[in-house]
């Protein structure tokens, strides 16, 4: 079941009458920094695209989430859909609600928003990724291109310290300070993941004998039996493990926007696949991401 929620009403009722009278799609705004006043949380990550929402020519529909975004329908106005070959900015055309009967005919509706919108340059994307809040001057895309995989190295891997890793708890994406990971050699002398409590435990522990690694840039995927991981250098970024979907911690895109670089990243979460953003603090690389806030699976 699909309602389409017209933007015109929800401008009137924000009292933006003059803006809601005009023609659709709204004027596109000069590009803004995506991460303006040093901000460099949740509020910039990444929007997931929605593919199983139907859409028209040169349009894309965004994944908005549980909440009826109606009354914040002007901050919804423009993003930048950012694909394999390039980036657009799209305006806002309409909301679309949609819900599925997730455990059963008969069972109540799990439903999210989506907002439907008609990219400027559909022709620049190629394959879309993710969407971008506000409109964001993307220059220089590149295709993440990952070296041949090889057998991860132990002496590389195994440390005496747990490093935390960003989680999904609830619907917010949070570090645990005082949670992380480390590969550690047990008394067989086999390297296995460890982790000192709380988090998302891997089903099971993985072993670093069957993962495989391959470099992307100054970055690192270490892909396992049921698991997958990003690093930086040695400083672990990303941990991901298979439950409903496999583990994925894969860099699709690297990318430069007002003066600084940026990759996006496919995580692998519990019971679907994210995009989150990776982007620089400091000398450092930090990874935000949008977890979903309603469910995939019964």
């Amino acid at each position: 079941m699909r309602r389409l929620v017209p933007l015109l009403p929800a401008l009137l009722a924000l009292g933006c009458a003059e803006a809601a009278l005009q023609a659709l799609p709204v004027p596109l705004p000069a590009a803004a920094p995506l991460y303006p006043d040093g901000e460099t949380e949740a509020p910039n990550a990444p929007y997931q695209l929605d593919a199983n929402v139907q859409v028209g020519a040169g349009q894309i529909a965004v994944d908005l989430g549980s909440s009826d975004p109606a009354a914040e329908a002007e901050s919804f106005g423009v993003m930048t859909i950012v694909g394999a070959s390039g980036a657009s900015p799209a305006t806002l055309e309409r909301f679309t609600e949609s819900c599925v009967e997730l455990c059963g005919a008969g069972t109540a509706p799990v439903c999210h928003y989506a907002g439907i919108y008609a990219v400027a340059q559909p022709d620049r994307l190629g394959a879309p990724i993710a969407a971008l809040p506000r409109r964001v001057e993307v220059s220089a895309p590149r295709a993440a291109q990952a070296s041949d995989p090889v057998p991860a190295s132990p002496g590389r891997w195994s440390g005496a310290d747990f490093q935390p890793a960003p989680e999904v708890l609830g619907d917010q994406w949070v570090v645990l300070d005082d949670f992380g990971y480390r590969w550690s050699a047990g008394g067989d002398g086999r390297v296995r993941l460890e982790s000192n409590g709380g988090g998302e435990p891997p089903a099971s522990s993985p072993e670093l004998a069957l993962c495989n690694q391959s470099e992307v840039g100054d970055l690192t995927q270490l892909r396992c039996d049921g698991a997958a991981f990003l690093y930086e250098g040695e400083r672990l970024l990303v941990a991901s493990f298979g439950a409903n979907v496999p583990a994925a911690a894969d860099v699709r895109l690297r990318f430069r926007a007002d003066g600084g670089d940026y990759a996006l990243v496919e995580v692998g979460l519990r019971t679907r696949r994210a995009v989150g953003l990776l982007f620089r603090d400091g000398p450092i690389w930090r990874i935000v991401l949008r977890p979903p806030d309603y469910p995939a699976v019964c």
